[in-house]
């Protein structure tokens, strides 16, 4: 794994019922990151997911993207939901554009009826988190 994401090998070793996989969008500086995560986002693991990611952003002052890839999520409570607006909140600190990738239509609906779905970018292609 890239040295830059060792953070997220914190949240596989946790065994909170969420794993993240990660890698760097770009080859030179600026650069995105994408962490994929796979399983349930919620008060068991929210916290762990949101300080070693949390830990990627502060230990890199190059990124310029953060995508969420949630296609292999299948539950998010509002504790999640809480997580990554913590990870929005953040990023803006930094000037970091923050995206969730692949959100399925529960995900987004829960969003929604929390109120925020007007502060987070969703994207559904890989292909265009950069907005290339």
């Amino acid at each position: 794994m890239d040295e830059r994401l060792k953070a997220l090998e914190q949240i596989n070793s946790a065994d909170k019922g969420i794993s993240a996989a990660g890698r760097i969008l770009g080859e030179t500086a600026p650069w995105g990151v994408l962490i994929e995560i796979s399983g349930k986002l919620d008060n068991y693991n929210s916290n762990i997911f949101t300080e070693h990611v949390s830990s990627i952003i502060s230990e890199n002052s190059t990124i310029d993207v953060l995508i969420i890839d949630m296609k292999e999520i299948n539950y998010v409570s509002s504790t999640g939901i809480g997580s990554l607006t913590n990870l929005l909140i953040q990023t803006h600190k930094f000037n970091i554009e923050f995206k969730i990738a692949r959100a399925g239509e529960k995900i987004k609906s829960l969003i929604d009826l929390l109120g925020f779905t007007s502060f987070f970018q969703f994207v559904d292609d890989l292909n265009t988190v950069r907005g290339e």
